[in-house]
């Protein structure tokens, strides 16, 4: 098979229902250098593949972003190694034109692709996709001198600076990994220089929704704050029952996963590794991650849980107290008044202009204190 781009779909080398397959007149006859593929075999074999092997650097130009019918996938390329070694991918040493900084590299034992750190390794005979931004036209060229002889990935070492998750099956051996990190210069909405767009493998699948709701797999965030979360999309494959866990985090962050399904709220930086269920039928916006500042197993289990989200103010009454919340500026005037008693979560449209306010929760004997940031951006 190999990916188009325009259409938004594997096209596939043979046609026909079924054997014998003949052989589509839309796929070349001969693998283009540096173009990638995908190849399946029902049964285990040896393949046979004849050439001159490359030495020279190879530059591949005029990569479009067409869009398509798909919003999701327009600008993904799939390349291959043009040599008969690993590859050190270097956005700074690989000269490119409108090329995103990430490339996704498919990862068999995930049966997915993942997100290939810059100084990363791509293996002799692996494909690659490449990200070409909406500005124009992309070209890349792969130089020679990139070559190594190490074959292994070298993922891991490279997001020792960065929360790194993974959702597995249980069935069927497939895993999605999400990549955050942190930069003061990251925007708001999705920039193919700091982040990289979601692409789905086989199976289930597991993304990080940006502001302007494009699908990522690793998020750049100028900033992590107790009273900001971040969305997470997930939607099932055949399989019904999930880990996710944490895999690497970063000193002084500690993570809350937020199943919106279940209506609770799991301490990754505590127990790496929550278990769930999904269907079909359960919506793909089912999680956020709050950052937290302080470790919330040194916190009492009691407490009431309050943070921002999607514009709203989100109240966790733990214990079914009697609670009344008020809304404060910086200045101490009261902007709003809530009534939050019962048991359960409750939620409170802001509709605030920009600036700093503060949360104050009265709930039973407990008073809790929030301060948080509304921004021009999140209006």
């Amino acid at each position: 098979h190999k990916w188009d781009e325009a259409l938004q779909q594997w096209i596939s080398a043979m046609v026909g229902d079924e054997p014998p397959f003949a052989w589509n007149p839309d796929f070349e006859t001969h693998f283009e250098t540096a173009k990638g593929y995908l190849a399946a075999y029902r049964d285990s074999q040896i393949k046979e593949f004849k050439g001159i092997l490359n030495t020279n650097d190879v530059s591949i130009e005029n990569l479009p972003h067409t869009g398509g019918s798909n919003p999701d996938y327009p600008g993904m390329h799939l390349l291959g190694n043009p040599f008969a070694s690993a590859l050190q991918w270097d956005p700074l040493s690989w000269s490119s034109q409108n090329i995103g900084n990430y490339l996704l590299f498919w990862d068999t034992d995930y049966a997915g692709f993942r997100v290939l750190p810059p100084d990363g390794l791509i293996p002799q005979g692996s494909g690659f996709m490449v990200y070409v931004a909406e500005e124009g036209n992309g070209s890349i060229n792969i130089p020679a001198q990139a070559r190594v002889h190490p074959q292994q990935n070298g993922t891991e070492e490279g997001w020792q600076n960065a929360l790194v998750i993974e959702v597995s099956d249980t069935d069927f051996n497939a895993t999605r990994e999400i990549i955050i990190k942190k930069n003061a210069a990251a925007p708001n909405q999705f920039d193919p220089y700091f982040d990289a767009p979601f692409f789905p493998g086989i199976g289930h699948q597991f993304y990080i929704l940006a502001a302007d709701q494009k699908k990522l797999m690793l998020r750049t965030l100028s900033h992590w704050d107790a009273d900001e979360s971040l969305p997470l999309g997930f939607f099932p494959g055949k399989s019904n029952a999930y880990s996710l866990q944490l895999k690497t985090s970063m000193p002084g962050v500690f993570p809350l996963l937020h199943d919106m399904l279940t209506d609770s709220i799991h301490n990754l930086a505590d127990e790496p590794t929550y278990t769930f269920y999904s269907g079909e039928n359960d919506q793909p916006e089912r999680f956020a991650l709050l950052f937290g500042t302080v470790n919330t197993s040194q916190i009492n289990t009691d407490s009431n849980l309050m943070y921002v989200f999607d514009n709203q103010l989100i109240v966790h009454n733990i214990n079914g107290d009697q609670a009344t919340l008020g809304l404060y500026s910086l200045d101490g005037r009261i902007t709003r008044y809530f009534d939050a008693s019962g048991f359960g979560k409750h939620y409170f449209s802001l509709n605030l202009q920009p600036g700093i306010y503060i949360a104050r929760l009265k709930a039973g004997k407990n008073h809790e204190t929030l301060k948080f940031m509304i921004r021009p951006q999140d209006l």
